[in-house]
């Protein structure tokens, strides 16, 4: 239990249901619930990050002086989704472990909200914003979690931007975080023990962090 006490404290508890409204198929949404003016246009990006391994950034960062300062987690609303209790419904936005609600503004949380609680453990003199650009997220319906689990898809492209000038100083780069996902009498137990869905992907994203930004900070001690 102890490791479960580790990880429960270091991901966030799920944010109150949001109301419940008509159930939906696949859709594409045509408005947004929060500003995505605050998000950076990635369209003009040119960096090449194919020789940008996760040591060069943690040593960059160091030598540049970079601290982290603020997240954004841009889920567009161009990403399908589906609420089909399917083995696997063919979309790219999946998230049905919560009463129906903004699933964009759900998976958004999800990610960025265990970011957040890492941002104090960045050092450094020049501020900078991190903007994962969300491409897939796939997770489980509940025909695949009462069976074979499946697994928790979750890719995105990440760059960093100056705080104060808005200037493009590292990436794009693409990371995949997919990992293997509960199911069955597994996921029942786990669910017991308070490992939801949402707090195995936190925890997932919160020891990404560690891992990309060499950050002197325990990990979740969550098992992937």
């Amino acid at each position: 239990m102890s490791r479960l006490t580790t990880a429960l404290g270091l991901v966030a508890v799920a944010l109150s249901a949001l109301a419940c409204v008509s159930n939906g198929t696949v859709t594409r949404e045509a408005t947004n619930a929060f500003d995505t003016s605050t998000f950076f246009d990635v369209s003009g990006n040119v960096s090449n990050p194919s020789a940008q391994t996760q040591p060069a950034l943690a040593a960059l960062m160091r030598e540049r002086g970079w601290r982290i300062t603020d997240v954004r987690v841009n889920v567009l609303r161009s990403l399908s989704t589906s609420e089909a209790n399917t083995m696997k419904p063919n979309v790219e936005l999946l998230w049905q472990d919560e009463p129906y609600g903004d699933r964009y503004a759900q998976v958004r949380d999800i990610l960025e909200r265990p970011m957040r609680g890492l941002l104090p453990a960045f050092e450094g003199s020049r501020d900078v914003v991190l903007q994962l650009n969300v491409s897939l997220f796939h997770a489980q319906t509940p025909l695949v979690r009462s069976t074979f689990g499946g697994e928790h898809e979750i890719e995105f492209t990440f760059s960093l931007y100056d705080a104060t000038t808005g200037a493009l100083v590292y990436g794009p780069a693409s990371r995949d975080l997919t990992f293997a996902a509960y199911g069955g009498r597994r996921a029942v137990e786990a669910e017991a023990m308070g490992l939801t869905q949402r707090v195995r992907i936190e925890a997932r994203m919160h020891d990404w962090m560690i891992s990309e930004f060499r950050l002197p900070v325990a990990p979740s001690g969550v098992t992937f």
